[in-house]
């Protein structure tokens, strides 16, 4: 994944899918940090949910992800655009060993 300078490293689109594996965990997580309610996250929210997963990655980089993993291109996902896209992440990478 990347744009240019701020491409997320093969480790850490590892370390992403492994700590999202855990589909009620990930439901709990996306919940806690949908701080204005609307079942929907931004970068401005990723980025605190990624890092208390573990997953520390720059503004930046959280952007792509979200430019990535946002299947209707509206600049947010719900938690279902998020486990979508983090298995297609996931098929993408371990397809290309």
């Amino acid at each position: 994944l990347s744009t240019g300078k701020d491409q997320l490293t093969l480790n850490q689109v590892m370390m992403l899918s492994q700590k999202m594996r855990d589909s009620e965990v990930l439901e709990r997580t996306f919940r806690l940090f949908d701080a204005d309610g609307s079942g929907r996250i931004d970068v401005k929210e990723l980025g605190p949910l990624l890092a208390s997963l573990g997953v520390e990655l720059s503004r930046e980089q959280v952007a792509v992800l979200v430019q990535s993993l946002d299947l209707n291109n509206d600049g947010e996902m719900d938690v279902q655009e998020l486990k979508s896209g983090i298995a297609r992440l996931q098929g993408n990478v371990i397809g290309r060993f």
